[in-house]
Protein backbone atom coordinates (compact mmCIF):
# COMPACT_ATOMS: atom_id res chain seq x y z
CA UNK A 1 0.00 0.00 0.00
CA UNK A 2 2.70 2.75 0.28
CA UNK A 3 4.27 2.08 -3.25
CA UNK A 4 4.14 5.06 -5.33
CA UNK A 5 3.32 5.73 -9.09
CA UNK A 6 5.92 6.32 -11.70
CA UNK A 7 5.90 8.20 -15.55
CA UNK A 8 6.69 4.78 -16.98
CA UNK A 9 4.81 2.36 -15.16
CA UNK A 10 2.73 0.31 -16.96
CA UNK A 11 -1.26 0.37 -17.13
CA UNK A 12 -2.08 -2.25 -14.71
CA UNK A 13 0.53 -0.91 -12.26
CA UNK A 14 -0.81 3.24 -12.75
CA UNK A 15 -4.30 1.18 -12.07
CA UNK A 16 -3.13 -0.31 -8.70
CA UNK A 17 -1.59 2.78 -7.21
CA UNK A 18 -5.31 4.66 -8.58
CA UNK A 19 -7.31 2.22 -6.87
CA UNK A 20 -5.56 2.06 -3.55
CA UNK A 21 -6.07 5.80 -3.72
CA UNK A 22 -9.61 5.13 -4.24
CA UNK A 23 -9.95 2.74 -1.40
CA UNK A 24 -7.81 5.39 1.22
CA UNK A 25 -10.84 7.93 -0.35
CA UNK A 26 -13.87 7.05 1.30
CA UNK A 27 -13.89 4.73 4.18
CA UNK A 28 -16.01 5.26 6.65
CA UNK A 29 -16.51 4.13 10.74
CA UNK A 30 -19.19 1.32 11.10
CA UNK A 31 -20.30 2.34 14.53
CA UNK A 32 -20.46 0.16 17.41
CA UNK A 33 -20.13 1.09 20.67
CA UNK A 34 -18.26 4.66 19.59
CA UNK A 35 -16.40 5.26 22.39
CA UNK A 36 -13.33 6.50 20.15
CA UNK A 37 -15.02 7.99 17.40
CA UNK A 38 -14.45 12.06 16.88
CA UNK A 39 -18.19 12.69 16.24
CA UNK A 40 -17.44 15.95 14.40
CA UNK A 41 -14.15 15.01 12.77
CA UNK A 42 -14.27 11.04 11.63
CA UNK A 43 -16.68 9.88 8.92
CA UNK A 44 -19.19 7.37 10.17
CA UNK A 45 -22.86 8.43 9.03
CA UNK A 46 -23.86 5.89 6.09
CA UNK A 47 -24.58 9.02 3.66
CA UNK A 48 -22.53 10.08 1.18
CA UNK A 49 -20.27 11.81 0.42
CA UNK A 50 -18.88 13.53 3.59
CA UNK A 51 -20.00 10.67 6.34
CA UNK A 52 -20.50 13.51 8.87
CA UNK A 53 -23.16 14.79 10.71
CA UNK A 54 -23.22 17.30 12.95
CA UNK A 55 -25.36 15.70 16.02
CA UNK A 56 -24.48 12.60 17.79
CA UNK A 57 -26.42 9.60 17.88
CA UNK A 58 -26.33 7.37 21.15
CA UNK A 59 -24.61 3.99 20.64
CA UNK A 60 -27.16 0.90 20.30
CA UNK A 61 -25.31 -2.15 19.78
CA UNK A 62 -23.17 -4.36 21.49
CA UNK A 63 -20.09 -4.02 19.38
CA UNK A 64 -17.42 -2.27 19.14
CA UNK A 65 -17.07 -0.26 15.68
CA UNK A 66 -14.79 -1.18 12.91
CA UNK A 67 -13.79 0.53 9.10
CA UNK A 68 -16.11 -0.22 6.19
CA UNK A 69 -16.60 -0.09 2.64
CA UNK A 70 -20.15 2.01 2.00
CA UNK A 71 -19.93 1.31 -1.35
CA UNK A 72 -20.48 -2.74 -0.93
CA UNK A 73 -23.29 -4.59 0.65
CA UNK A 74 -20.79 -6.31 2.90
CA UNK A 75 -18.90 -3.73 4.07
CA UNK A 76 -16.10 -4.88 1.97
CA UNK A 77 -13.65 -3.70 -0.68
CA UNK A 78 -14.26 -5.18 -4.25
CA UNK A 79 -13.21 -4.80 -7.57
CA UNK A 80 -16.79 -4.34 -8.01
CA UNK A 81 -18.03 -1.95 -5.80
CA UNK A 82 -14.19 -0.19 -6.69
CA UNK A 83 -15.15 0.01 -10.40
CA UNK A 84 -18.30 1.23 -9.86
CA UNK A 85 -16.94 4.23 -7.60
CA UNK A 86 -14.56 4.79 -9.97
CA UNK A 87 -16.80 4.82 -12.92
CA UNK A 88 -19.16 7.57 -10.89
CA UNK A 89 -16.43 10.01 -10.29
CA UNK A 90 -17.09 10.86 -13.84
CA UNK A 91 -13.78 12.42 -14.44
CA UNK A 92 -11.90 13.38 -11.38
CA UNK A 93 -9.13 12.69 -10.33
CA UNK A 94 -6.92 9.70 -11.94
CA UNK A 95 -4.70 8.37 -14.33
CA UNK A 96 -4.15 10.26 -17.23
CA UNK A 97 -5.41 6.96 -18.95
CA UNK A 98 -8.57 7.03 -17.14
CA UNK A 99 -10.39 5.00 -20.42
CA UNK A 100 -7.90 2.28 -20.61
CA UNK A 101 -8.15 1.60 -16.47
CA UNK A 102 -11.74 1.51 -16.67
CA UNK A 103 -11.76 -1.25 -19.11
CA UNK A 104 -8.98 -2.86 -17.69
CA UNK A 105 -11.58 -3.41 -14.50
CA UNK A 106 -14.04 -3.63 -16.36
CA UNK A 107 -12.44 -6.86 -18.44
CA UNK A 108 -11.57 -8.19 -14.47
CA UNK A 109 -15.15 -7.69 -13.38
CA UNK A 110 -16.56 -9.92 -15.90
CA UNK A 111 -14.38 -12.63 -15.53
CA UNK A 112 -15.65 -12.93 -12.29
CA UNK A 113 -19.01 -13.06 -13.29
CA UNK A 114 -18.60 -15.79 -15.57
CA UNK A 115 -16.96 -18.08 -13.07
CA UNK A 116 -19.58 -17.27 -10.82
CA UNK A 117 -22.57 -18.28 -13.20
CA UNK A 118 -20.40 -21.11 -14.27
CA UNK A 119 -20.30 -22.75 -10.69
CA UNK A 120 -24.00 -21.96 -10.04
CA UNK A 121 -25.03 -22.76 -12.77
CA UNK A 122 -26.85 -26.61 -12.27
CA UNK A 123 -28.59 -25.20 -8.86
CA UNK A 124 -31.78 -25.49 -8.79
CA UNK A 125 -34.22 -22.74 -8.37
CA UNK A 126 -37.66 -24.92 -6.90
CA UNK A 127 -38.40 -24.58 -4.06
CA UNK A 128 -39.30 -27.56 -1.27
CA UNK A 129 -43.13 -28.11 -1.27
CA UNK A 130 -43.64 -27.33 2.12
CA UNK A 131 -42.01 -23.70 1.83
CA UNK A 132 -45.06 -22.91 -0.28
CA UNK A 133 -47.48 -23.74 2.04
CA UNK A 134 -49.44 -20.25 3.31
CA UNK A 135 -49.91 -21.62 6.42
CA UNK A 136 -48.62 -21.01 9.94
CA UNK A 137 -46.38 -24.13 10.70
CA UNK A 138 -46.10 -24.70 14.30
CA UNK A 139 -42.74 -25.43 16.21
CA UNK A 140 -42.30 -28.76 17.98
CA UNK A 141 -44.25 -29.13 21.56
CA UNK A 142 -41.93 -27.55 24.50
CA UNK A 143 -41.12 -24.83 21.80
CA UNK A 144 -42.19 -21.59 21.04
CA UNK A 145 -42.82 -19.82 17.77
CA UNK A 146 -41.53 -15.89 17.26
CA UNK A 147 -42.14 -14.27 13.99
CA UNK A 148 -40.90 -11.09 13.49
CA UNK A 149 -41.28 -8.41 10.64
CA UNK A 150 -40.05 -4.59 10.70
CA UNK A 151 -41.94 -2.05 8.51
CA UNK A 152 -40.14 1.51 7.32
CA UNK A 153 -41.93 4.93 6.60
CA UNK A 154 -38.47 6.89 5.23
CA UNK A 155 -40.18 10.30 4.96
CA UNK A 156 -40.38 10.41 8.76
CA UNK A 157 -36.86 8.26 9.41
CA UNK A 158 -39.06 6.06 11.29
CA UNK A 159 -38.93 1.77 11.65
CA UNK A 160 -42.00 -0.21 12.90
CA UNK A 161 -41.00 -4.04 14.59
CA UNK A 162 -43.62 -6.25 15.10
CA UNK A 163 -43.34 -9.33 17.05
CA UNK A 164 -45.83 -12.40 17.97
CA UNK A 165 -45.10 -15.43 20.22
CA UNK A 166 -47.31 -18.30 19.76
CA UNK A 167 -46.50 -21.88 21.21
CA UNK A 168 -46.88 -25.38 19.81
CA UNK A 169 -51.02 -25.00 20.07
CA UNK A 170 -51.04 -22.19 17.86
CA UNK A 171 -52.25 -19.68 20.99
CA UNK A 172 -50.49 -16.19 21.08
CA UNK A 173 -48.47 -16.85 24.37
CA UNK A 174 -47.14 -12.68 23.60
CA UNK A 175 -47.20 -10.04 21.14
CA UNK A 176 -45.49 -6.09 20.53
CA UNK A 177 -45.25 -2.71 18.49
CA UNK A 178 -42.11 -1.10 18.60
CA UNK A 179 -41.18 1.99 17.14
CA UNK A 180 -38.00 3.24 16.40
CA UNK A 181 -36.56 6.69 15.69
CA UNK A 182 -34.26 5.62 13.11
CA UNK A 183 -33.02 5.72 9.09
CA UNK A 184 -32.29 1.98 8.62
CA UNK A 185 -31.68 -0.19 5.43
CA UNK A 186 -34.30 -2.46 4.97
CA UNK A 187 -31.75 -5.44 5.73
CA UNK A 188 -31.09 -3.49 9.01
CA UNK A 189 -34.38 -2.96 10.11
CA UNK A 190 -35.08 -6.40 9.73
CA UNK A 191 -32.19 -7.72 12.10
CA UNK A 192 -33.10 -5.47 14.28
CA UNK A 193 -36.80 -6.67 14.75
CA UNK A 194 -34.90 -10.19 14.93
CA UNK A 195 -32.88 -9.04 18.13
CA UNK A 196 -35.77 -7.61 19.57
CA UNK A 197 -37.83 -10.30 19.20
CA UNK A 198 -34.81 -12.49 20.94
CA UNK A 199 -34.71 -9.78 23.94
CA UNK A 200 -38.50 -10.09 24.14
CA UNK A 201 -38.11 -13.69 24.48
CA UNK A 202 -35.64 -13.66 27.00
CA UNK A 203 -36.79 -10.60 28.93
CA UNK A 204 -40.21 -12.71 29.59
CA UNK A 205 -38.62 -16.27 29.50
CA UNK A 206 -40.32 -17.22 26.44
CA UNK A 207 -37.53 -19.58 25.55
CA UNK A 208 -36.66 -22.14 24.05
CA UNK A 209 -38.00 -20.78 20.41
CA UNK A 210 -37.89 -20.91 16.78
CA UNK A 211 -37.98 -17.20 15.24
CA UNK A 212 -38.76 -16.99 11.81
CA UNK A 213 -38.14 -13.97 9.62
CA UNK A 214 -39.03 -13.57 5.85
CA UNK A 215 -35.59 -11.67 5.00
CA UNK A 216 -33.48 -14.81 4.05
CA UNK A 217 -30.29 -13.29 2.97
CA UNK A 218 -30.68 -12.02 6.80
CA UNK A 219 -31.01 -15.76 7.97
CA UNK A 220 -27.93 -16.76 5.98
CA UNK A 221 -25.66 -14.23 7.32
CA UNK A 222 -27.20 -15.59 11.23
CA UNK A 223 -26.77 -19.07 10.22
CA UNK A 224 -22.81 -18.25 8.92
CA UNK A 225 -22.19 -17.63 12.46
CA UNK A 226 -19.57 -14.65 11.07
CA UNK A 227 -20.98 -11.19 11.16
CA UNK A 228 -19.92 -8.86 7.68
CA UNK A 229 -18.05 -5.69 7.66
CA UNK A 230 -21.39 -3.64 6.66
CA UNK A 231 -23.75 -1.68 9.42
CA UNK A 232 -26.25 -4.91 9.58
CA UNK A 233 -22.97 -6.64 10.54
CA UNK A 234 -23.32 -5.13 14.45
CA UNK A 235 -26.70 -6.30 14.42
CA UNK A 236 -25.81 -9.55 13.14
CA UNK A 237 -23.08 -10.01 15.51
CA UNK A 238 -25.59 -9.29 18.79
CA UNK A 239 -28.22 -11.47 17.35
CA UNK A 240 -25.23 -14.54 17.33
CA UNK A 241 -24.68 -13.83 20.61
CA UNK A 242 -27.65 -13.59 21.70
CA UNK A 243 -28.32 -16.99 20.87
CA UNK A 244 -25.80 -18.41 22.00
CA UNK A 245 -26.98 -17.58 25.46
CA UNK A 246 -30.38 -19.41 25.01
CA UNK A 247 -29.80 -23.02 23.91
CA UNK A 248 -32.00 -25.04 21.52
CA UNK A 249 -33.01 -21.68 20.08
CA UNK A 250 -32.73 -21.05 16.14
CA UNK A 251 -33.17 -18.57 13.72
CA UNK A 252 -34.94 -20.00 10.09
CA UNK A 253 -36.95 -18.38 7.40
CA UNK A 254 -40.22 -18.02 6.01
CA UNK A 255 -42.65 -16.87 3.31
CA UNK A 256 -44.32 -13.46 3.52
CA UNK A 257 -47.45 -15.12 3.87
CA UNK A 258 -46.63 -16.83 7.06
CA UNK A 259 -45.74 -13.22 8.52
CA UNK A 260 -48.51 -11.72 7.78
CA UNK A 261 -49.60 -11.19 11.56
CA UNK A 262 -45.84 -9.95 12.78
CA UNK A 263 -45.69 -7.55 9.51
CA UNK A 264 -49.27 -6.06 10.95
CA UNK A 265 -47.80 -5.61 14.08
CA UNK A 266 -44.80 -3.51 12.45
CA UNK A 267 -46.87 -1.34 10.60
CA UNK A 268 -48.84 -0.66 13.52
CA UNK A 269 -45.59 0.22 15.27
CA UNK A 270 -45.07 2.75 12.62
CA UNK A 271 -48.07 5.14 14.12
CA UNK A 272 -47.74 4.39 17.80
CA UNK A 273 -44.54 6.89 19.87
CA UNK A 274 -44.30 4.15 22.72
CA UNK A 275 -43.82 0.31 22.55
CA UNK A 276 -46.74 -1.48 23.30
CA UNK A 277 -46.65 -5.21 24.52
CA UNK A 278 -49.46 -7.89 24.96
CA UNK A 279 -49.15 -10.68 27.03
CA UNK A 280 -51.34 -14.00 25.88
CA UNK A 281 -53.94 -10.73 24.31
CA UNK A 282 -54.56 -11.14 20.75
CA UNK A 283 -57.41 -8.67 20.15
CA UNK A 284 -56.90 -5.69 22.01
CA UNK A 285 -54.00 -5.12 19.35
CA UNK A 286 -56.42 -6.56 16.76
CA UNK A 287 -58.67 -3.85 17.72
CA UNK A 288 -56.10 -0.83 18.00
CA UNK A 289 -55.07 -1.75 14.49
CA UNK A 290 -58.53 -1.44 13.13
CA UNK A 291 -58.76 2.16 14.55
CA UNK A 292 -55.77 3.61 13.18
CA UNK A 293 -56.01 1.83 9.88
Amino acid sequence: MMAGDSARGLVVWKSLVWGRGLVEMDPRWRVGDGSTIEIYNDKWLPRPTSFKIVSPKKATFRSPHTLCWHYAADGIYSINSGYRLAMSLDGESGPSNLQAVASWWKAIWCLCWKKFWAANEKISTGCPPSFRLDMWKAPCEGFLKINTNAAIDRERQVVGVGIIVQNHLGRVIASSSQWISASYSPLTAEAVAVLRGIALAVATGLVPFVLETDTLGLVNLVKAGMPNQADVGLVIGDIIGRLREVPASVVGHVTRKRNVVSHTLAKLALNIVEDLLWMEEFTEWRDAYRKIF
